[in-house]
């Protein structure tokens, strides 16, 4: 019995895992990796409710910015563990259309953006310091989402 259990949280574990990668998940398989499991994700466990209810966001592209005038506003934080889910629900609490993720740790929200123009995604090449597979823009760069 031992054995089976062993070899089941290791399956359930490695599908949670692809499936949070393509963000198309059957519900009830992450609640039953993270009861096998006991991993916890963002402080909760994988698959819970609230992860389950986030929309995809779709990648908008890589967009300059200024420091004498912000292309989305001021940032509306700071962080040395950001991810897209934590920049996400902060524009998606303060009713914004768009998140953009600058240097790394910075997220900015805004219904607007653009104004200084799209460039190249290379110029996008920080990873985000809470999840090294997601990009969190670059100097001076913002690597927009729609929320």
């Amino acid at each position: 019995m031992l054995v089976n259990q062993r070899l089941l949280t290791a399956l359930f574990f490695i599908l949670s895992l692809v499936c949070l990668e393509i963000q198309a998940c059957p519900p009830i398989l992450p609640v039953i990796a993270g009861a096998f499991t006991g991993i916890f994700a963002a402080g909760r466990a994988v698959g819970s409710k609230r992860s389950q209810e986030r929309p995809a966001t779709k990648f908008k592209g890589c967009y300059a910015d200024s420091v004498n005038a912000r292309d989305m506003g001021k940032a509306s934080f700071h962080s040395d563990s950001l991810t897209h889910v934590l920049c996400r629900d902060a524009c998606k609490k303060a009713n914004m259309k768009h998140m953009g993720l600058q240097n790394g740790t910075e997220c900015y929200c805004a219904n607007k953006y653009g104004k200084y123009g799209q460039i190249s995604t290379l110029k996008c090449d920080k990873n985000c310091p809470g999840n090294e597979k997601e990009t969190c823009g670059g100097y001076m760069a913002n690597t927009v989402y729609d929320v």
